[in-house]
């Protein structure tokens, strides 16, 4: 009896994990019928902070 539990156990770990959702790509999207994703944003825009040190120019 344990070992039917232990294996619906891992079946059923087995089955959540194999419907996760996974990302598309475009490509695939469109041969499906459905429209492109927005472009990710992988950045704010906010320009670094300038350095401290001088960096030394034709030396």
């Amino acid at each position: 009896m344990k070992l039917f539990f232990v294996f619906a156990t891992i079946f059923a770990i087995a089955a959540v994990v194999s419907t996760s959702p996974t990302p598309t790509t475009n490509a695939k999207r469109m041969a499906a019928g459905l429209p492109p994703l927005p472009p990710t944003r992988r950045f704010n825009g906010a320009r670094a902070a300038p350095s401290v040190s001088p960096v030394p120019r034709g030396v």
